[in-house]
């Protein structure tokens, strides 16, 4: 998984305990979580925005589902996240949409 030279995977781990383990000791700028699907994830992805790395994540769901869900809301109402882009389609014919996080709340 060649992603440059100034960056390191973990995997095998779970996304929860791999960020809190990659902020402790890593000092990253940024963290990606390949999709926040559960509360524990959320307050993983909360805590590395607090300590002053950005968060780059992936969540299913539409833009109705960013509003509605606890977890997702949550983040967006503290800032974790500026912004989402909505990917919308089947198959090949896709587009997507950028929001930014005042039209989520």
């Amino acid at each position: 998984m060649d992603v440059g030279p100034c960056t390191d995977v973990m995997d095998m781990a779970p996304r929860a305990e791999a960020a809190m383990f990659l902020l402790r000791s890593m000092n990253p700028q940024v963290i990606a979580m390949d999709e926040i699907s559960s509360l524990r994830e959320a307050d993983a992805a909360r805590a590395v925005a607090g300590c002053g790395a950005a968060v780059i994540a992936t969540a299913h769901g539409n833009a109705e589902d960013m509003k509605k869900t606890t977890r997702y809301r949550s983040l967006l109402e503290e800032g974790v996240f500026d912004s989402v882009a909505v990917i919308n389609g089947k198959g090949m014919e896709r587009g997507w949409k950028y929001m930014r996080r005042e039209e989520l709340l």
